[in-house]
């Protein structure tokens, strides 16, 4: 059984995680949470 999906370009985006960028999924959000600082 396959689900069939359409992309909505006018809610895409394009996000790069290397620049801190983030986004929402299903209610959940999504980013690089690393800072460049070890412990």
């Amino acid at each position: 059984m396959a689900v069939q999906v359409e992309v909505s370009e006018e809610k895409s985006r394009t996000v790069d995680l290397r620049y801190k960028e983030s986004f929402g999924f299903l209610g959940f959000d999504f980013g690089n949470s690393f800072d460049g600082q070890t412990r």
